[in-house]
């Protein structure tokens, strides 16, 4: 990793949360879950894009937009794009493990969480 790929990734990163908090103003407050929800099926849809076309062979655009700007917008296109490669490669346990055991201990970080701000 250069300085420049870090300054890529901060520049996409900014800009992706920058964009996320835009979504989330555009739509009223109420429909909090479904903004979470065009966010995240908006970011596996850039990171796929992405990741089979300009960021492919290119690093520094691989900074710029799927580390910088899809981790910015959303991390659950890196997780989902983690599962889609390891389930292409023929690795089916270990996609269907990642994907459970962040699904439920990530409700169970969240509830622990609350529970120690009690």
């Amino acid at each position: 990793m250069t300085l420049q790929h870090f300054t890529l990734i901060f520049l996409g990163g900014g800009l992706g949360s920058v964009a996320r908090y835009l979504l989330g103003v555009a739509l009223p407050a109420r429909a909090s879950p479904l903004a979470t929800f065009c966010v995240n099926v908006l970011g596996c849809l850039f990171i796929g894009y992405l990741a089979a076309t300009l960021a492919r062979d290119n690093a520094a655009l691989r900074a710029l937009c799927i580390s910088g700007f899809c981790g910015g917008f959303t991390t659950f296109s890196t997780f989902s794009l983690d599962i889609v490669q390891r389930w292409q490669a023929g690795h089916y346990l270990v996609p269907m493990l990642y994907l459970a055991a962040s699904l439920v201990g990530g409700i169970v970080a969240v509830l622990g969480g609350m529970a120690l701000a009690r």
